[in-house]
C-alpha cells in the first residue's frame, strides 16, 4: 500500500512537472512555435532536467552505495534503479519536487 502511495506521488509531481513545462512554453514568446517545436524544446527541457536530477541522486547517495549504485544503473533496469534510489535516499520524492520547482524558477529568472 505504501509503495503505491509513493508511486502516485511520483505520478502526481510528473503531472505537476508537465504542467509547469507546459504553461512555461505557452508563454507568448513560444506562441509562433510549431506543435513539434514546442515538443522538442519541452523534450530538451525534461532532458536538461533529468541531468539535474542524475546529479542530485548522486551527491545525495551515501557513499558506501554509490559503487552498488553504478552496478544497477549498468543493468539498465528503470524498476531496480527507482527502488535502489528510494532505499538509499528515503526523500528523493521531496528532493526531485524541490529541484523540480528550482528548475521553473530558474527558467522564469533566466527570461527577465
Amino acid at each position: 500500500m505504501k509503495e503505491k502511495i509513493m508511486n502516485q506521488d511520483v505520478t502526481n509531481q510528473e503531472n505537476m512537472f508537465n504542467s509547469l513545462l507546459d504553461n512555461y512554453i505557452a508563454q507568448a514568446k513560444y506562441a509562433t512555435m510549431t506543435k513539434e517545436e514546442k515538443e522538442m524544446f519541452k523534450e530538451k527541457l525534461i532532458a536538461n532536467f533529468n541531468e539535474r536530477v542524475s546529479a542530485v541522486v548522486t551527491i545525495n547517495m551515501p557513499d558506501e552505495n554509490k559503487e552498488e549504485f553504478l552496478q544497477v544503473l549498468e543493468r539498465d533496469n528503470e524498476e531496480e534503479t527507482g527502488e535502489f534510489i528510494k532505499k538509499h535516499i528515503p526523500n528523493i520524492e521531496q528532493i526531485i519536487g524541490n529541484e523540480a520547482s528550482a528548475f521553473v524558477s530558474d527558467l522564469i529568472a533566466d527570461e527577465e
